[in-house]
């Protein structure tokens, strides 16, 4: 259930943070000039601060994604009040890098970067976004030659570093029944899934690649 919450509440961050932003253009676009109380918005940085400082000082990851949680609704009540607070929108863009990272370590590349592109689009010259928007793109198909990199005895951090995260895992026992674990990855030419086998130390020990 807890993963299913986090899913769905990366999806509603997004769109919410959208909602602010697309309401802050409306009012420019008509001339309005959005009412901003001052003290309210005082009041939500204040929890923002305490929130963040949680997040910082978290342990785990299953901490570190409560807090962030909880950190992105706070930001959003800040922008519901003070759209152009810049600020919270600064902060913003880092949650929403933050959930396009787990996405990305669950091998969801295209969810990853539909969120790198909001933020993008409402901050196009953020560096961060710019690097991993380009890393995730390279990311999402692993050619030959990028594949061929990858060595035996290598660590799964290591090829995580190389080509990315998998889009699948699996694992299985070998012929002499010992575990071993596949990291699937996808191949632009032919669109076919390529592995990388590792073994109980969490070493690769095989690798496949399709024929053509």
């Amino acid at each position: 259930m807890r993963k299913a919450f986090v899913v769905l509440f990366l999806i509603l961050s997004v769109s919410g943070w959208l909602a602010c932003n697309k309401g802050n253009e409306a009012n420019q676009a008509e001339g309005q000039p959005t009412q901003v109380d001052a003290e309210a918005v005082a009041q939500a940085m204040t929890q923002v601060a305490e929130l963040k400082a949680t997040f910082d000082a978290a342990e785990t990851k299953q901490d570190r994604d409560a807090a962030m949680n909880e950190l992105s609704s706070q930001l959003q009540t800040v922008l519901s009040l003070d759209p152009n607070h810049a600020e919270a929108n600064t902060m913003m863009d880092d949650a929403q890098l933050y959930y396009a990272q787990e996405w990305v370590m669950q091998g969801k590349y295209s969810k990853a970067l539909e969120i790198v592109n909001n933020v993008l689009a409402f901050s196009p010259n953020n560096p961060a976004a710019q690097e991993k928007k380009a890393l995730y793109e390279d990311w999402q198909d692993t050619t030959k030659e990028e594949f061929d990199q990858v060595k035996r005895n290598m660590y799964m951090e290591e090829v995580t570093e190389l080509i990315g995260y998998p889009r699948q895992k699996t694992e299985k026992q070998d012929k002499y029944g010992r575990k071993v674990y596949g990291w699937i990855y996808k191949e632009p030419e032919l669109q076919q899934a390529v592995t990388v086998w590792f073994n109980e130390n969490g070493q690769v020990y095989s690798t496949t690649w399709p024929k053509k």
